[in-house]
C-alpha cells in the first residue's frame, strides 16, 4: 500500500542528523568510558528509545563478580534493591570488576550522576551483572522471610557521594531519577515484584548499612512513577488510614512494643519488644530515612515519635496483602 504523505524535506534532514547525533552521543560515551578504563561497553537498546550499556563477561575468571543463582535462570526475582556508590564512576567500574578472587562485589545496574571533572552525564545505565546472574551487593541481610537477599534480588547502585565531609547526606540528580525510574518500572513489571520489597540497602542491613540515605526520593518515585510504597499526604492522617481497616488501633502515645511489632510485620528484621534496644534504633532510623522523616535530616534520629507510628501503622494497613508475617 502506498501512502501519500506530504514531507518537508527540512524538517526530514534535521530528524536524520538529530538521530546520527543521538547515535553519535551513544557511541561517545562508551568510547570514553573505555579510554578511561579499558572495559568496551556494549550499548543495548531496550523500550522507549532506552539504552542500556552492558559490560561484557571477562576472560579473566575473578572480573566476573558474580555467579550462578541457586536456581539457575528460574531462580525468582523478588526484591530490588537501591544503593549509593560513595564512590564515582570510574572508580566504581574498577571496584566492581577488578581482578582479585576475595571482598569482590558488585551490583546488576550503575546509574551516573553528572560529573564535570571527568565529563561523565547523569543517568546513564550501565549493567554489570546479567540479570540472571546473582550480583554481590546486598550481603548478610533479611526482609520478611528472606535471608541473603543476593539470591532473589536486583540491586541498583546510583553514583553518590553518600555523605559529605560536613556529615551530611547528598541528594540525587534529577536525571539520574528519571533513569532509575525508568529502569525500576521495567524491572518491576518483568519479575512482578512487590512495591513493599523495593527498598534500600539500609531497610535489609539496618545494623550497618543507611543507603541510599535520607535523600532518596521515595515519595517522588511513588507519587510520579507508581514505584515503591508509600503514603500519600491525606493517608498520612488517623483518618485517612481508618480507610485501610487496620487489624488493631492506634495507641495514643508512643509505645515500643506497637513499633516494632509492626516494623516486624511490615518485614523488618528485629524482635518485638518494649524497650528500646539498638536492633530497635538501628531499624527505626532505617524506617525513618525511607518514611516517616525522608526528606527531612534534622528530624532523622533513633527516638520514636507519633509520626512514626502514624506512618507504620498506616503502611501494614494500606499495604497488609502484600506483607507475609
Amino acid at each position: 500500500m502506498i501512502v501519500d504523505v506530504n514531507i518537508d524535506g527540512n524538517n526530514l534532514l534535521a530528524a536524520n542528523q538529530n538521530s546520527q547525533l543521538k547515535q553519535i552521543f551513544k557511541d561517545v560515551f562508551a568510547a570514553q568510558v573505555e579510554r578511561a578504563t579499558r572495559i568496551s561497553l556494549v550499548a543495548e537498546k531496550i523500550a522507549n528509545e532506552m539504552v542500556i550499556y552492558k559490560v561484557p563477561r571477562f576472560s579473566e575468571k575473578h572480573k566476573n563478580h558474580y555467579n550462578d543463582r541457586s536456581g539457575g535462570d528460574s531462580t525468582p526475582i523478588t526484591t530490588l534493591i537501591i544503593h549509593y556508590t560513595v564512590i564515582n564512576f570510574y572508580r566504581t567500574l574498577e571496584v566492581f570488576t577488578s581482578n582479585i578472587d576475595v571482598g569482590a562485589v558488585s551490583s546488576t545496574y550503575v546509574i551516573t550522576q553528572q560529573e564535570q571533572q571527568f565529563q561523565i552525564p547523569s543517568g546513564k545505565i550501565i549493567q554489570i551483572v546479567p540479570e540472571e546472574k546473582r550480583a554481590w551487593h546486598a550481603g548478610i541481610s533479611k526482609w520478611q522471610n528472606m535471608s541473603n537477599l543476593n539470591e532473589n534480588s536486583i540491586g541498583i547502585e546510583l553514583v553518590n557521594e553518600g555523605v559529605n565531609k560536613q556529615n551530611q547526606f547528598v541528594p540525587f540528580d534529577n536525571q539520574q531519577i528519571i533513569a532509575l525510574a525508568q529502569l525500576c518500572r521495567i524491572i518491576i513489571q518483568k519479575f512482578k515484584i512487590s512495591p513493599v520489597c523495593i527498598l534500600g540497602h539500609s531497610d535489609i542491613a539496618p545494623n550497618r548499612k543507611i543507603d541510599p540515605g535520607i535523600f532518596f526520593p521515595w515519595g517522588k518515585l511513588y507519587n510520579i512513577y507508581g514505584i515503591g510504597a508509600w503514603l500519600k499526604d491525606e493517608e498520612q492522617t488517623i483518618d485517612g488510614i481508618k480507610k485501610y481497616d487496620p487489624e488493631e488501633p492506634l495507641p495514643e502515645k508512643v509505645s515500643i512494643s506497637f513499633l516494632s511489632r509492626h516494623l516486624k510485620k511490615y518485614g523488618y528484621d528485629i524482635q518485638e519488644t518494649n524497650v528500646i534496644t539498638k536492633q530497635f534504633s538501628d531499624v527505626l532510623k532505617a524506617f525513618k530515612a525511607h518514611f516517616s522523616c525522608n526528606q527531612n535530616p534534622e528530624k532523622y534520629n533513633d527516638t520514636p515519635d507519633m509520626n512514626d507510628m502514624i506512618w507504620i501503622w498506616g503502611l501494614t494497613a494500606k499495604y497488609r496483602d502484600y506483607l507475609q508475617n
